[in-house]
């Protein structure tokens, strides 16, 4: 899901003075019609307000059929758009941009009726600047919304490219534990960077391939590294919404505490993460080979109910049977 596409939104100022300009132009290029002068200033008077209407209507049409259908978005997309912008303020927003539309139709209907009955000159001239005046006015009056929408398309713009339809395998733990190191071993170099929305962190994606079949890897450096009651309640609900496309999760844990943080609050946040998820869970014990052997116990006692592997990410040799090991979960997930 790539929501560059959402087409830049400009102050109302610009869309008028573009459809006065463009009005211009096309003006010139008018063969009048009519059978007196007074018909052929009526015609030219009249187009104005077709040329008005069309360029002022064609913008807010590709506007809003810029912005993707809302309903057909992937839960964990429409989560994102709820928590960071309010889902029903953009669809509202929208929705007066179409009202816009449906009002200059409407004003332009019923002044060309009234133009077209006009006995002279002043009264032409009168109803068109009518015209201008009332879709100049209705522009300007919902300055607010252009604005609101500009910021909700940069802030659509912030939000990760994920491919919802493909497995997503989301690394967590405390920091320096090894997240970045497995990423690394299991994707390769090719590992982008993406921004995450309302925090200041980034997830780090990248790509598995078994024969024909792919999956993403997300590190979430920033996002699983402390427990999640610390956080406030924005953070929290964007954290919560990486759970609508995670399939599973690789959580490591560092028992020789070498990473700076208690085995005790690394397996507290394991429970935390794997209630709040709900998701196949496999656990990473890492850093086994400068690991006492008490803490070794305590590790294993600890994640005895979940799917685990004992290793050093360091070692490059346990990393085909931690691939096959995450390949397994997808599968059951099928079953």
């Amino acid at each position: 899901m790539d929501f560059h596409d959402i087409k830049k939104i400009e102050s109302p100022e610009f869309y008028i003075d573009k459809a006065f300009r463009q009005t211009a132009r096309e003006t010139k290029k008018l063969r009048l019609r009519g059978k007196t002068p007074l018909d052929k200033v009526k015609y030219k008077e009249m187009k104005k307000l077709d040329f008005i209407e069309e360029s002022l209507c064609n913008d807010i049409n590709k506007i809003v059929s810029s912005f993707p259908s809302f309903h057909k978005l992937p839960l964990f997309y429409q989560e994102l758009i709820n928590i960071n912008i309010g889902l029903t303020n953009l669809k509202k927003a929208l929705a007066t941009l179409t009202w816009i539309k449906n009002k200059i139709k409407e004003l332009k209907t019923k002044l060309k009726a009234k133009m077209k009955e006009a006995k002279d000159f002043r009264k032409i001239n009168s109803v068109r600047k009518e015209f201008y005046g009332r879709v100049n006015s209705l522009f300007k009056r919902k300055a607010d919304t252009f604005r609101f929408l500009e910021s909700a398309r940069r802030t659509m713009e912030t939000f990760p490219t994920l491919k919802t339809k493909m497995p997503v395998v989301c690394i967590c733990g405390y920091p320096n534990v090894g997240k970045s190191t497995l990423l690394k071993n299991l994707c390769g170099s090719k590992v982008e960077i993406k921004p995450y929305p309302f925090t200041t962190q980034r997830l780090l994606l990248g790509k598995i391939k078994q024969g024909n079949k792919k999956i993403q890897v997300i590190d979430t450096p920033g996002l699983f590294d402390r427990p999640l009651k610390e956080r406030n309640k924005m953070e929290l609900q964007s954290i919560l919404a990486l759970k609508y496309i995670t399939s599973v999760i690789v959580f490591i844990i560092d028992p020789s505490e070498a990473c700076g943080y208690s085995l005790e609050n690394q397996l507290s946040l394991l429970k935390e993460v794997s209630v709040k998820f709900k998701k196949p869970i496999l656990v990473i014990v890492n850093k086994i080979d400068i690991t006492p052997e008490k803490n070794l116990q305590t590790a294993r006692e600890g994640v005895k109910e979940f799917r685990n592997i004992e290793t050093s990410v360091n070692n490059e040799e346990n990393i085909p049977q931690i691939k096959k090991e995450i390949f397994k979960l997808l599968r059951s997930l099928k079953k």
